[in-house]
């Protein structure tokens, strides 16, 4: 990955990302033990790819491939002498290894991260995407700073960037991209209808907005604040970008004779 030059993209169709402190640390768990074992090699398991542009966007192994890259952003963050590869598969100041297509704040968050900015916004904080992540690199951190752990990371290091395997599968390129998704994702947690649709409907849209990513944005905010039926819509339009006022929302009722910054 580092070598070849190869950038990943979370297309528009994926789940946010939502592993938990119980997955990140049992991955945690299994490469230090892989490590301390000194085990020649650690199986990460499998992603499937899709050449799209510079890019390979990430079909299948999103939430795993993100929390190892994670893993190696809090371990370059905690050590600067760890291996120079790892700190290139974090990515660089001008470029993440990961780029998160509809989810900009994601990438500013992470982006903070890498140039090791102490300082979270506390608008940014409170999308779900940005508040999992920032719960993951918690967990990462305490483990790390562990006694039994922190002063191994220089070689946990080398060893993630020269003993994990991962297998990667690019698919052809003429595949029915939105197909697949729903065939991978049928064999786990299962896709919701509205995630489906979302996904048809999002691939329809880039083609009539000659590929505009921030109206792909903005439509890709709106479907998800419309498709959480647990909170009013005005709420989830905030969660979704808390830049919005009240006056920035779309529906005002001026002819209800209420406050005019009220929403319908």
């Amino acid at each position: 990955i580092v070598n070849r030059n190869i950038y990943f993209n979370i297309p528009i169709y994926q789940r946010l990302y939502v592993w938990k402190e119980l997955q990140v640390n049992k991955l945690l768990e299994d490469i230090f033990t892989a490590y301390d074992r000194k085990e020649e090699n650690y199986y990460l398991g499998g992603v499937v790819t899709f050449l799209n542009g510079d890019r390979h966007d990430l079909i299948d192994g999103q939430q795993r491939f993100t929390t190892l890259w994670l893993i190696c952003m809090v371990i370059s963050s905690m050590n600067q002498n760890v291996c120079d590869e790892m700190k290139r598969f974090c990515g660089s100041e001008k470029e993440l290894r990961l780029k998160f297509t509809i989810r900009p704040k994601i990438t500013e968050f992470l982006m903070n991260l890498l140039i090791n900015e102490r300082h979270i916004d506390e608008d940014n904080a409170k999308i779900a995407d940005v508040k999992n992540m920032v719960d993951a690199i918690g967990n990462i951190k305490t483990f790390c700073e562990a006694d039994e752990h922190r002063h191994s990371l220089e070689g946990l290091a080398s060893y993630i960037m020269n003993n994990i395997i991962l297998v990667r599968t690019e698919i052809p390129e003429e595949t029915d991209l939105n197909k697949l998704f729903e065939l991978i994702n049928g064999r786990g947690q299962q896709l919701s209808q509205s995630d489906i649709l979302k996904s048809h409907i999002l691939n329809l849209i880039r083609h009539e907005i000659n590929e505009d990513e921030s109206m792909l944005i903005r439509y890709g905010q709106i479907w998800n604040a419309c498709a959480d039926m647990d909170e009013f819509v005005e709420h989830n339009i905030q969660q979704e970008d808390p830049s919005l006022t009240s006056k920035d929302r779309p529906v005002h009722d001026k002819e209800s004779g209420g406050d005019e910054d009220g929403i319908t």
